[in-house]
C-alpha cells in the first residue's frame, strides 16, 4: 500500500480498488470459461442421474417388499 492509502486517502486509493476488482473479474471469468470448457459439468450430470435412479430403483423395490409375494 501506499503512505497515500495508509493514512486514509481514499480518492488516491480508488483507481487501485478499480484495478482490483478489475483483474478479479477477469480471474472470474477465465474460470467459468475453463468451468464450462471441462468434463466436470458433465460428470456432474452423469453422477446426479445415476444418484437418481438408485432412489427411484430403491424406491420401487421397497414398494415391491411392501406388498408381498
Amino acid at each position: 500500500m501506499s503512505k497515500e492509502t495508509q493514512s486514509g486517502n481514499s480518492a488516491d486509493a480508488a483507481p487501485d480498488w478499480s484495478k482490483l476488482w478489475q483483474s478479479q473479474a477477469e480471474s472470474s471469468s477465465r474460470m467459468v470459461e475453463a468451468w464450462s470448457g471441462s468434463m466436470v459439468p458433465f460428470v456432474m450430470s452423469r453422477v446426479s442421474e445415476k444418484a437418481t435412479g438408485q432412489v427411484n430403483d430403491l424406491s420401487a423395490a421397497i414398494e415391491r417388499m411392501a406388498q408381498g409375494p
